[in-house]
């Protein structure tokens, strides 16, 4: 998952700054993947998969664990915000 959440990081890199189109299947990939990956980490910190029993880590990560959305709707809002500003007439485009 971390390898996916890389990739598609760079994927929407390259798309927003190098291509500069958007790709709908593109953009439903990483709809799905950056919520996956986020939860999958934070769960497996939170239970000891991933950091040692009774670490650190983990009391951090169980902490996080019940607010892991939050961390998704910033990582989708920071790349929400830098499709609006890389396409400026993308929202009066859509609404016509």
């Amino acid at each position: 998952m971390t390898l996916a959440w890389v990739f598609v990081m760079w994927l929407f890199g390259e798309a927003v700054y190098d291509i500069g189109a958007l790709c709908p299947w593109c953009m439903l990939v990483w709809l799905m993947v950056i919520p996956m990956f986020w939860w999958l980490l934070t769960w497996t910190l939170s239970t000891g998969v991933l950091a040692r029993e009774g670490g650190t880590v983990q009391r951090v990560a169980a902490a996080v664990w019940p607010f892991t959305w939050t961390i998704v709707f910033v990582n989708l809002a920071g790349i929400a915000l830098a499709i609006l500003v890389q396409f400026p007439t993308l929202i009066p485009s859509l609404l016509g």
